[in-house]
């Protein structure tokens, strides 16, 4: 495995699909058996919001299910809120993001995908999902 890692890497080849290939499993699922259950599976893409860490969808971060997240809840999913750029909302669904910890400071609540998130960019530090 480690010779095949080393190739795509080196090759710059990477994508989240190769976790998948190399191991027979996802790189959420293969976290999720590594911290012995103690990290949540993320919500599979469409069933919650998907988080990019740069514009234009690219990156993909992780889908959280309708909850409410700050900095501690996120962590542990793989998501730092100071990376993310760009956000697929699914119909039915919102996001509200927020500037600081504990649901304060600047927000925003979005409802439809959004290639860049203006001047949250990069500066969210808790959310809460609703599924409408």
């Amino acid at each position: 495995m480690f010779d095949a890692l080393d190739r795509v890497v080196r090759g710059r080849e990477y994508s989240p699909d190769m976790w998948r290939g190399l191991t027979g499993v996802d790189i959420n699922t293969m976290w999720y058996e590594y911290s012995g259950g103690r990290t949540p599976m993320p919500a599979p893409e469409g069933q919650g919001v998907t988080f990019f860490a740069d514009v234009d969808y690219y990156e993909t971060l992780g889908t959280l299910a309708p909850g409410a997240y700050d900095a501690e809840a996120l962590f542990p999913r793989g998501i730092d809120g100071n990376w993310i750029s760009s956000i697929k909302v699914p119909a039915g669904y919102s996001v509200t993001a927020y500037a600081n910890g504990n649901f304060t400071g600047t927000k925003r609540t979005y409802t439809v995908n959004r290639r860049a998130l203006d001047i949250m960019e990069d500066e969210i530090e808790s959310l809460i999902i609703t599924k409408l």
